[in-house]
């Protein structure tokens, strides 16, 4: 229907927001990293204008500062936790026991999930090269992820750079009133 450009910081974007209402879409899509959206709800607001709101792993960015949480609420973003995922949980119990916090979002668990393919890998690297870690890394197989719906794994190959396998390894997500928590709306991939 409309694609309009916004910078990726945050400035006036009344008048992209004024062409896109216009256009009259049934939905908005966000296809950057998060930071040029700080105005869009109060430019919404201005219009009288409530669309479905929907964004990429920019959603992460709610978690920075209270200021990018205020912005995308209202939004639902793909994200990769999923408070369903036992392995998921696993980790953040420990992590929870060793550090007095619980941080319940996809950072920590994608984290977990990439230190824990690059481990694998650097053990079993031979040489330990890049070449070495690389190869290695391709033989990084079915390895149960934190991130990611129950079942998700990462998975690589010689031709497979994804790493995380599964069809709910994308969730959709929104934000709660209260800073710090969101609620899963959705898995990908199921009915």
């Amino acid at each position: 229907m409309a694609e309009e450009w916004i910078a990726q910081t945050g400035q006036d974007i009344d008048d992209v927001v004024r062409a896109l209402h216009e256009a009259k879409p049934e939905a908005v899509v966000h296809c950057g990293f998060g930071f040029g959206i700080v105005l869009l709800n109060p430019a919404l607001e201005k219009l009288g204008w409530n669309p479905p709101r929907f964004m990429g792993t920019a959603f992460q960015n709610a978690w920075i500062h209270e200021i990018m949480w205020r912005a995308i609420e209202g939004w639902t973003g793909c994200d990769q936790y999923d408070e369903s995922n036992p392995v998921g949980q696993k980790f953040l119990d420990e992590y929870d026991a060793a550090y007095g916090r619980r941080p319940e979002y996809c950072v920590p668990v994608v984290n977990h999930d990439v230190a824990t393919a690059l481990l694998h890998a650097f053990s079993d690297a031979h040489p330990l090269t890049p070449r070495g870690v690389k190869e290695a890394l391709e033989r990084v197989k079915m390895v149960p992820a934190a991130a990611g719906a129950p079942g998700t794994r990462v998975s690589f190959g010689k031709w497979t750079r994804r790493g995380w396998m599964g069809a709910g390894y994308l969730v959709a997500r929104q934000l709660d009133p209260e800073f710090g928590t969101s609620h899963l709306v959705g898995r990908f991939g199921e009915l």
